[in-house]
This record gives structure tokens, sequence and C-alpha cells, in this order.
């Protein structure tokens, strides 16, 4: 019995060796394929993470880009601001230092003498100087 025994043992041992090393090569093959999943991930991650960073920086770039807009368009609107401004005093100039002088010479031409001259008629006249009042008025002389 003790020459069966050791063959028992030895048997049992190969039994529970193999048993092992079919365990460790399922084990092995489980680790294979946890590793390549863990790759695909990180290779997803960094896809991700330099999508997000391209992503940022595009976001600091059309803010940037939007800054310099709104401040150009600022810039803009004041030298339209003071082209305004000029453009207004040149035409009151115009206005009070011209227009209103010639039409008040010639509304001060209005005499009966010269309606009743006037080679049209004295409905031309008179409308002709009701164009100059109401011109005179529209521009507002005084």
């Amino acid at each position: 019995m003790t020459d069966e025994q050791p063959d028992s043992e030895a048997a049992a041992l190969t039994r529970a060796a193999t048993e092992l090393t079919a365990r460790i090569g399922q084990l092995t093959g489980e680790s294979t394929n946890q590793f390549v999943e863990l790759a695909q991930a990180s290779r997803t991650n960094r896809r991700l993470i330099i999508a997000l960073a391209i992503s940022f920086a595009l976001d600091i770039a059309l803010t940037i880009t939007m800054v310099i807009g709104v401040a150009s368009i600022k810039h803009n609107s004041e030298r339209i601001g003071a082209v305004t401004r000029r453009l207004d005093i040149a035409q009151t100039t115009g206005r009070t230092a011209v227009l209103c002088p010639l039409y008040k010479l010639f509304l001060d031409s209005q005499s009966p003498r010269a309606r009743a001259a006037y080679p049209q008629g004295p409905a031309a006249y008179d409308r002709a100087f009701k164009v100059i009042r109401d011109g005179y008025n529209t521009l507002d002389c005084r």
C-alpha cells in the first residue's frame, strides 16, 4: 500500500498541477482581454482628451476673436459718431452762415412793386415767395 500511496499522491499532485495550469491559462486569457480592453479605453480617453484640448483652444481663439471684433465695432461706432457730429456741425454752419442769410435776403426783397412787375404774374410771384418762406422755416432760420 505504501507503493500505491505515493503514486496516488503523485497522480493527485499531477491533476492539481494540470488544473492550476489550466486555471493559469484561463487567467492569462482573461488578463489579455482585460489588457486589450484597457488599451482600447486608454486610446479612446487619449482621443477624447485631445479633442477636448482642441475644443478648448478653439473656444479661447473664438473668444479672443469676438473680443477683438467687439472692440473694433465699438471703435468704429465712436468714429461714426464723431463723423456724424462733424457733419451736423458743418450742416448747421452751412445753414446758419450761408442758406439762412440767402433766404432772408430773398424774403426781404419781397415788395408790392416787384409783385406787380413779375413777368409770370402776381400768383406765380406769391407761389415763389411761399416756396422761399417754406424753405426758410424748414431750415429753422431765425
